[in-house]
């Protein structure tokens, strides 16, 4: 059975001959090699394959007989076999990517069907709690209510303590405010005496000045007068 002709392939076949023109005689068994050509049918593919050649490749020799010709690949068909093998790269890691997404569904599709019959199972199994482990439980429980109890009472004394440093500092800060009145108020108390006893004193000086100058009306009213001394009449003493 023949196989069909790929283009692709007479390009590989142009790069692996690089630089080395290609013969009639190149071609032929290039064919052969492959099954495309046989006795039955060569002469029909030759001619086929003659149209490709006339596309991908140069002849280099044109004034040669058929049979001598020789043929080099053109570039921009290298370039397109470069891109062709490139895509195929592509397509490839394309097709191995969505092998290993399917992969990883499936896995996480078992994996959860399994965890879901392993659920079921411990929810079918019944549970027994042996002594030791309420022992434990209740342990447990004690340890953490009396680190609370223990953490509780130190927050309520740091609490405590810092409201009686407040009390202290407003209460000092309250006496001090008030001593200061104080000295305020004596000191004002103190120059009122001080100006009551300058007041005084003045007084006094004043009035022991007028007694020394000043007769005594007693002393006035007793002393006879010239005319009454004449007549002989007794002064009143």
């Amino acid at each position: 059975m023949d196989k069909p002709i790929k283009f692709i392939e007479l390009l590989e076949y142009g790069e692996e001959a690089g630089l080395m023109a290609i013969g009639h005689d190149g071609f032929e068994g290039w064919a052969r090699k492959r099954g495309i050509a046989t006795e039955g049918n060569h002469a029909f593919h030759w001619d086929f394959l003659q149209s490709w050649i006339k596309e991908a490749f140069v002849l280099i020799n044109p004034k040669a007989k058929k049979y001598s010709q020789a043929h080099v690949m053109k570039g921009e068909y290298h370039s397109l076999l470069v891109a062709h093998r490139s895509l195929q790269e592509a397509r490839k890691a394309s097709k191995i990517a969505i092998c290993t997404a399917f992969a990883a569904v499936g896995i996480s599709f078992l994996t959860l069907l399994v965890s879901i019959g392993i659920g079921y199972k411990q929810l079918q199994t019944p549970v027994t709690i042996n002594p030791e482990q309420i022992a434990s439980i209740k342990y447990s429980v004690q340890t953490t209510q009396a680190a609370y109890e223990h953490q509780k009472n130190l927050i309520t004394l740091q609490a405590l303590n810092d409201i009686s440093n407040a009390i202290d500092k407003s209460l000092l800060a309250s006496q001090a405010t008030y001593d200061k009145q104080a000295d305020k108020t004596i000191q004002a108390l103190n120059d009122i005496a001080q100006i009551l006893k300058e007041l005084k004193d003045s007084r006094q000086i004043a009035g022991d000045a007028t007694d020394g100058t000043t007769q005594d009306p007693k002393q006035v009213e007793h002393t006879p007068s010239p005319e009454k001394a004449v007549k002989g009449e007794p002064s009143r003493s």
